[in-house]
């Protein structure tokens, strides 16, 4: 996994985070992204690989752009862990929480090109 195959990922979320019909999927791709950043991080440092999507650390001496995407990472689990199923009741809710995750998304999009820039 690299920089911008997690940044094709990105998209791949963002594509289908504006339809609440897709909010299984947009949940489903978030986790695979997470999940993909945090392995990238572990590759660059030789670390092992994370299995399964959650918090995830970069090693102290990571460079910081790596500890940021780690953060974005764990900030974006958290919240999604939290992001209700849509239902008509909660449908704007879930809505303006995906906007805000997008908001999210872009910054780490920027931190992964950051890091595709200075690594390789």
């Amino acid at each position: 996994m690299n920089s911008i195959a997690c940044r094709r990922m990105i998209g791949e979320v963002m594509d289908c985070s504006t339809d609440v019909a897709l909010a299984y999927l947009a949940r489903s791709r978030m986790k695979r992204l997470l999940l993909s950043c945090a392995q990238m991080v572990a590759s660059l440092y030789g670390l092992e690989q994370p299995t399964l999507p959650g918090p995830f650390h970069a090693p102290s001496d990571a460079c910081d752009s790596a500890k940021r995407i780690a953060a974005q990472c764990n900030a974006l689990y958290q919240r999604t862990t939290h992001l209700c199923q849509p239902s008509e009741p909660l449908e704007a809710r879930w809505v303006a929480q995906w906007s805000r995750l997008v908001a999210e998304l872009r910054d780490l999009d920027e931190e992964l090109r950051t890091l595709g820039v200075t690594s390789g």
